[in-house]
């Protein structure tokens, strides 16, 4: 069988038990490290968003930064020949 969808294997970190896969699916996951250790890193993604807090939320940067930001990817753009047409 093939891996399943890293998709489905999104949702059911999600979901949880709401997800369940279909009986052929969940067989593969049994016997799949590699789907397995895919959906571990989901569930652990999911428990972290679940618990963070404000104080975990980093501080934007100033607008300055997305200001050079922009103005590094419009010379880019430029390229040495100018703007594309």
């Amino acid at each position: 069988m093939r891996h399943i969808d890293s998709a489905d294997l999104a949702l059911r970190a999600l979901d949880g038990d709401a997800a369940r896969l279909p009986a052929r699916e969940a067989a593969h996951l049994r016997d799949c490290p590699s789907c397995a250790r895919e959906l571990a890193s989901y569930r652990r993604v999911v428990q972290a968003g679940r618990t963070a807090e404000a104080a975990d939320v980093p501080t934007p940067p100033p607008p300055s930064v997305w200001d050079a930001v922009l103005a590094g990817i419009e010379d880019d753009a430029s390229g040495p020949d100018g703007p594309p047409p």
